[in-house]
């Protein structure tokens, strides 16, 4: 019998709820875990162990901020008490970031976005789910593109000026200055301002 088209889809019948929601959480492509409301690891998924490099069993129990947050990017610790991470195990809310710092099993620090949670039963926080995935090569991206940027400007600024007629310079109170800026991928605008 064909479904009503003003019924909501429905996940696949399988027979225990426990099994869509495993299924569910290792096929997602970002990595997530789960701790309990002393921040310790209750679950890891299959694309948290490959971003990671740690099997769940490795990790299974042990403090996740300790083992794997690492300090911020000028190499200052991640203090508990500031890590929004476990923060929400107090707060009972959520929490996102565009730009954090993992440490892998190798030892190599992997930049990362993430969001979390806490889980609540009856009111009371019983832990946190977190999901997060890799933004090493976008952040890279970025960088490289403000830097590319940046030297673009710098060097049209400079073949601005070489274009001034010099003897404008040698004028009493004549000032002058030259902007260069990007105003698209590919296009740049040049002014002259002159204060007479």
């Amino acid at each position: 019998m064909p479904e009503d088209p003003g019924t909501t889809p429905r996940l696949p019948d399988l027979a225990d709820p426990h099994e869509v929601a495993t299924a569910l959480v290792r096929s997602l492509a970002d990595g997530l875990y789960v701790v309990d409301a002393e921040g310790r690891l209750a679950m890891l998924n299959p694309a948290g162990e490959r971003l990671l490099g740690y099997s769940e069993a490795e990790l299974l129990g042990r403090g996740m901020h300790a083992q794997i947050h690492h300090p911020d990017h000028h190499g200052a610790p991640q203090l508990e008490v500031d890590c929004g991470l476990l923060g929400v195990l107090k707060s009972g809310g959520t929490t996102r970031t565009e730009s954090d710092w993992f440490t892998r099993a190798d030892g190599r620090v992997i930049e990362v976005a993430y969001s979390s949670a806490a889980i609540l039963r009856k009111g009371t926080v019983t832990g946190a789910v977190v999901v997060f995935r890799d933004v090493t090569a976008r952040s890279a991206v970025e960088q490289r593109a403000q830097q590319l940027t940046l030297e673009r400007t710098e060097a049209g600024e400079e073949w601005q000026r070489n274009l001034l007629p010099t003897h404008l310079a040698e004028i009493p109170d004549v000032d002058i200055a030259v902007s260069f800026r990007p105003v698209g991928d590919n296009a740049l605008v040049g002014v002259d301002f002159y204060d007479v």
